[in-house]
């Protein structure tokens, strides 16, 4: 289906990736991903660079995550003392369990064995390895290399990263049978924040977890990727290294950070090098603004975004954002879409105000309104219609269908924009196809008078929109 894509002058800034280009044709592209909301259980194919590593009879023992057809990225405390032998060591690729049968796995020995040179186990510091496989691997929907984070990557406190692994569920708690690949999402910790419980935590470190606990990676997931969506890639942020048991509370699990490493893995892969992207993490709603608008009750109008109406609850903000704040799911009627609209109050909000510049555009004869949220993964409005205005994304990203005022959509009025998207979208004929684009933090979409128009939010997000009447 041919896809129209809007172009517009009234975007401001579009972000581009930079990166070698031996890979970046393939990196970090995973055709059976289609990750908004999180579980535990990752479907096959969903992370199709992660591997099992394997002794032959003492089965899985680390992760890692193939970077181009040849080389396994993972974590060199998996490959010390009497473990740094290639004899019986193997590698399972496209792998979805550890104790069913596997029909997209390919199975390959390792030819060399790589640790970084200046590792050091006190406390595992420059803790990544790499891995030469025997013969090379033909690439497929359920096998493929991830994109690596280039030197200069950012990952600021807050950012949603996904870990992946076979490890334990809980401390000294197996992953029970049939052993299936699990996922989880964790917000990067800053090393600042960290340090209070790592004290020897250095620059080549990043860490991830949750204040209370409860999500975390664990034993048996070491060498496994620690990855962020930048774009329409994914890219390797982290490499599980180590930690204090798992999950606990306010006790992050520590990650080499591989934008550190893009100069030695460079000299170790001559040929077809990996594809190194610049990427830069956004945070996620539970970690913007908190602080500012913090315990005090406010008021909040809450779309259901289903049948667009709108219920005003008082509520804490920080409740919003720990409590109501959550992923939409597709078969949904909006009950789980909650967005959070501040009107003109500018005392209440100053703190987001002061920081905010709108767009030095306008429309004569009109003056501005805004209105922001803060919306899930999932959520969005389905298509309705108003006067015009902008649209931005202050942090995360929004994907936006349009249709001129005489073309109205087909969808149904009690079903959410992510079920339109899944079950209606992919069979449109050519002709019905919206105008669609996805906005990040820097651009401005100007929405014209009376289109119809349904919104998705592809992360967590901030936003921002300005109704000129």
């Amino acid at each position: 289906m041919a896809n129209r894509v809007i172009s517009t002058a009234l975007v401001l800034l579009a972000l581009t990736l930079k990166g070698t280009r031996a890979q970046l044709d393939v990196c970090g592209i995973a055709p059976l991903n289609n990750r908004i909301v999180g579980g535990e259980d990752a479907a096959a194919g969903t992370w199709p660079w992660q591997v099992s590593l394997h002794r032959r009879g003492f089965g899985h023992f680390c992760g890692g995550s193939l970077i181009n057809r040849e080389w396994v990225l993972t974590a060199a405390h998996c490959f010390q003392g009497d473990d740094d032998s290639t004899i019986g060591l193997v590698v399972y690729l496209g792998r979805d369990t550890q104790q069913s049968l596997n029909p997209n796995e390919e199975v390959r020995a390792v030819a060399r064995i790589v640790n970084h040179p200046a590792y050091n186990d006190t406390p595992d510091n420059n803790d990544v390895c790499l891995l030469q496989l025997s013969a090379a691997v033909t690439f497929t929907d359920y096998i493929r290399p991830v994109c690596l984070a280039a030197a200069g990557s950012s990952f600021p406190a807050g950012t949603g990263t996904w870990v992946t692994g076979w490890g334990d569920v809980a401390y000294e708690v197996p992953l029970p049978a049939p052993q299936r690949l699990q996922e989880v999402m964790v917000p990067v910790i800053s090393n600042r924040d960290c340090r209070t419980t790592y004290s020897s935590l250095t620059s080549n470190m990043i860490c991830a977890g949750l204040t209370d606990g409860g999500k975390d990676s664990c034993s048996g997931d070491s060498g496994g990727p620690m990855v962020y969506k930048n774009g329409s890639r994914w890219v390797e942020a982290g490499v599980v290294s180590f930690g204090i048991e798992c999950a606990l509370a306010d006790t992050p699990g520590v990650y080499a950070r591989v934008s550190e490493y893009q100069d030695w893995i460079s000299r170790q892969i001559s040929d077809s090098p990996p594809g190194f992207i610049m990427a830069t993490g956004n945070p996620t709603a539970a970690s913007i603004g908190v602080s500012s608008v913090d315990e005090g009750p406010c008021s909040i109008d809450v779309l259901d975004a289903a049948s667009l109406m709108l219920l005003v609850v008082d509520v804490p903000f920080r409740e919003y954002v720990d409590v109501l704040l959550k992923p939409q799911s597709a078969d949904a009627l909006g009950s789980d879409t909650l967005y959070f609209f501040g009107d003109n109050n500018f005392t209440e909000w100053s703190p987001l105000f002061d920081q905010y510049q709108p767009p030095p555009y306008g429309l004569p004869g009109t003056t501005a309104a805004y209105s922001f949220g803060v919306a899930g993964p999932g959520s969005g409005v389905p298509f309705h219609w108003h006067g015009p205005g902008f649209s931005e994304v202050l942090y995360g990203r929004k994907r936006w269908f349009l249709y001129p005022p005489d073309q109205e959509p087909h969808f149904h009025p009690n079903r959410t924009t992510l079920s339109w998207l899944q079950e209606t979208f992919p069979v449109l004929p050519p002709e019905e196809a919206p105008l669609e684009c996805t906005i990040r933090p820097g651009e401005v979409l100007f929405f014209p008078d009376r289109w119809w128009h349904a919104t998705l939010n592809l992360d967590t997000s901030v936003f921002m929109s300005t109704f000129l009447g």
